[in-house]
């Protein structure tokens, strides 16, 4: 069965919402991809990942006190960069505030998704050591081929949803992947329609493990930085969250955290 994962960067304030709201209610896990320098308001202004306000200590720790198991948490750096000494002191750094409510960090998300496999297996072992199990980067490089990106890049003024769906294929998590994975980055202006038929497309599609959707920030008309190119829309957020719920009732996919979109070795 197809698996969908929603990972949500950065740690933004409006996160906090769109989980109350939205993602709670329906009983949707969440990752969450915490920066914490950005969180805790240490960072100068170029170390962060957005002038979006971030969520306070107070409510990360609100998030790691939830009672249920819905929020898996994900080292995104102090600083929000891929120097690796940075990404490992941001894991220490997210354990110190979520492990007195008995939560640990998962996984990596790569701020700005620029690392190459090969530099990540250099430090796997590291990783692995202070209990990182994945590592989700960017582009499937050996995949995305100039016409490839030519295509998806083209797809985001004419949005033909196969278009959409057949060159985001390299960024879905396959059974051959082990510690390094990847994701389906949602901009502002990626549209319902090809979401919903990406997912439709593979829900009976036994050659992939599952699709990870990877939000930053979910905002209403008119709030700060609606228009940014990496906000989505929070009406929007909330359709594709019931349409996706609707389909697991309807047992035609699997909701779940990133961690468990397939069983790592």
């Amino acid at each position: 069965m197809l698996r969908i994962a929603i990972s949500i960067d950065d740690a933004r304030e409006d996160t906090v919402r769109a989980y109350r709201e939205i993602l709670k209610p329906l009983c949707i896990p969440m990752t969450l991809n915490v920066t914490t320098g950005y969180v805790r308001g240490e960072n100068k202004e170029e170390d962060n990942p957005s002038d979006n306000k971030p969520m306070s200590l107070k409510q990360l720790t609100e998030l790691a006190a939830e009672p249920d198991e819905l929020i898996e948490f994900g080292g995104h750096g102090i600083k929000h960069n891929n120097d690796f000494n940075n990404l490992i002191a941001g894991v220490k750094d997210l354990n110190s505030i979520i492990e007195p409510y008995g939560k640990v960090v998962q996984g990596i998300a790569s701020p700005q998704s620029k690392l190459h496999t090969e530099e990540i297996l250099e430090h796997k072992e590291e990783l692995e050591s202070i209990g990182v199990q994945y590592f989700r980067t960017g582009d499937r490089k050996e995949q995305m081929s100039f016409m490839r990106r030519a295509f998806r890049k083209a797809n985001r003024y004419v949005h033909i949803p196969f278009i959409y769906s057949k060159t985001d294929e390299p960024q879905f998590v396959y059974p051959g992947d082990d510690f390094i994975i990847y994701s389906v980055c949602l901009l502002r202006n990626s549209r319902i329609k090809e979401l919903k038929d990406m997912v439709r497309r593979n829900v009976k599609n036994e050659k992939i493990e599952g699709i990870i959707f990877n939000f930053h920030s979910v905002l209403k008309p008119g709030e700060d930085y609606y228009e940014d190119l990496y906000s989505y829309d929070y009406e929007a957020f909330k359709y594709f969250a019931r349409w996706l719920k609707q389909n697991e009732r309807d047992n035609r996919l699997k909701l779940v955290k990133t961690l468990d979109i397939k069983k790592f070795n």
